[in-house]
């Protein structure tokens, strides 16, 4: 039976896109305006992506409830709304969607790069950033970090790579931050024991430590036409749906950033990750490996970047 996405919005424009994406994806279109039509069409047909309206809180909340009623998976639940997600919604605490898209859908970046992010959320193992690329796009670098001290340096390579790329500044200096930010985590955070137990969550960052072979991070730089990607790997697969809410749902401020302490550190690195204007994939798998992708237009401005495309997208374990 082929796969099917359910537009549930009264806007012309969710409905257009969401025709878009059937037709790129090879999935059969359907809208409902009722309750009772979400639930007949998704527990008749469980192999459905959901593109969501949330701007209505109200009404959000009744499909909120209606999705884990069911127990709709939500790694096929794109939320779709006109601000940046915000913990505070109602809506993100139903824990009902696993993917946000902020409501731009102009530009040929999206018409090439949604159509993969609703794919790979059908994909039972979505890895591999090339996935997320054009199938004629340059062959990715590779690099792996096998020393902490090679941090800093790979951070400072990335932004200047993009500023050689005229790159606006403010974008590859936000870009490399974001990196260096994703890049910690997988030093610091990600490293388990077989009991789960995060063995340098309370270690001092500054630390410069080899790293053995599971402990090595993988760099990945792609680019198309239209937009760039980084993806970080870790060989650990530890990151978990829990942590990243907990994460956004943290009122975080200045002075928590500049907290030495890490275990703060674990938590406002995600956190300032994900409010960055950066669109970001979360893929893990447990005792395998997380893959942390970042994804930005290439523009001409910062203010084109901040216009462009965004979106969180979550595909981890609860």
């Amino acid at each position: 039976m082929p796969g099917k996405i359910l537009v549930i919005s009264q806007r012309s424009d969710d409905t257009a896109q969401g025709k878009y994406l059937g037709d790129a994806c090879g999935l059969e279109f359907y809208s409902a305006k009722t309750l009772e039509e979400i639930r007949n069409v998704l527990t008749q047909n469980p192999q459905t992506v959901v593109w969501w309206n949330i701007d209505d809180a109200k009404e959000a909340i009744e499909i909120g409830n209606t999705l884990n009623e069911i127990k709709f998976p939500k790694t096929r639940v794109f939320a779709v709304g006109k601000n940046p997600l915000d913990a505070k919604h109602p809506v993100f605490k139903l824990k009902a969607f696993a993917h946000f898209i902020r409501r731009r859908y102009q530009g040929q970046a999206v018409l090439e790069l949604y159509p993969r992010l609703v794919t790979a959320a059908m994909t039972p193992s979505p890895f591999g950033i090339e996935r997320y690329f054009p199938t004629d796009s340059p062959p990715k670098k590779k690099m792996q970090m096998t020393k902490m001290a090679q941090r800093r340096p790979l951070v400072q390579a990335i932004q200047n790579h993009l500023c050689g790329k005229n790159t606006p500044i403010r974008l590859a200096t936000t870009v490399a931050r974001v990196a260096d930010e994703i890049l910690l985590n997988a030093l610091f955070s990600a490293p388990v024991l077989p009991d789960d137990t995060r063995y340098r969550a309370t270690m001092d960052r500054t630390q410069e430590l080899d790293l053995n072979q599971k402990e090595i991070v993988t760099i990945e730089l792609s680019t198309c036409d239209r937009y760039r990607g980084i993806c970080v790997t870790d060989n650990f697969g530890a990151l978990r749906m829990k942590d990243f809410i907990d994460a956004f749902e943290r009122d975080y401020d200045e002075a928590d950033y500049f907290d030495s302490r890490p275990a703060h550190s674990a938590g406002v690195g995600l956190y300032q990750s994900m409010i960055s204007g950066m669109s970001l994939i979360f893929i893990s798998k447990h005792h395998a490996k997380t893959e942390v992708h970042m994804l930005f237009p290439i523009c001409k401005s910062f203010r084109e970047f901040r216009d462009s495309f965004r979106f969180i997208s979550v595909m981890v374990p609860d």
